[in-house]
């Protein structure tokens, strides 16, 4: 992580990507990070760089046994915006135009088509604002005025005992 926070000083990108270990949460979605020690701990790094991140990521998985209907969409889609936890939440989706060639090469083109029909389904701008879910790009990310944490040092002494 370091390493990489020097890079983006380095090359002038104000906004960086946390990734780790994808872990369970439920059935629809999974939280990329792996714990609030090391979350808070990598914040307190990039932080320390002047970087700013989301401050959680989640993957979207409806597994290949799932009803990919619009109807199940949907409902999954709100279950998990009424879920979310306060703060910046990136979330991964991996939609596709259901041709001949995704279907011939991929085993889950079901589900990618079915996350490209959600996203064009014209109720979602109205469910994400039911939420107060605000839609931003890495642009407007890197352009939020975000306190650092004032414990950056207590966070990392206590993760390096653990750690």
């Amino acid at each position: 992580l370091e390493h990489a926070c020097k890079l983006c000083v380095e090359y002038k990108i104000p906004a960086i990507r946390l990734c780790a270990k994808i872990k369970e949460q439920d059935k629809y979605f999974s939280p990329v990070y792996s714990g609030r020690i090391n979350r808070l701990y990598a914040r307190s790094i990039i932080g320390s760089y002047s970087l700013k991140s989301s401050d959680y990521v989640f993957l979207m998985s409806q597994g290949r046994d799932s009803d990919f209907s619009d109807d199940a969409m949907l409902h999954n889609f709100r279950n998990f915006l009424e879920r979310i936890p306060d703060g910046i939440t990136e979330m991964h989706f991996h939609p596709a135009i259901p041709d001949d060639e995704l279907k011939l090469h991929h085993p889950w083109w079901e589900e990618r088509a079915a996350e490209y029909r959600l996203f064009k389904n014209n109720d979602i701008k109205a469910i994400c604002q039911e939420f107060g879910i605000e839609l931003i790009s890495y642009k407007d990310l890197a352009e939020l005025k975000r306190y650092n944490l004032p414990c950056t040092r207590f966070i990392k002494k206590i993760t390096e005992k653990i750690i």
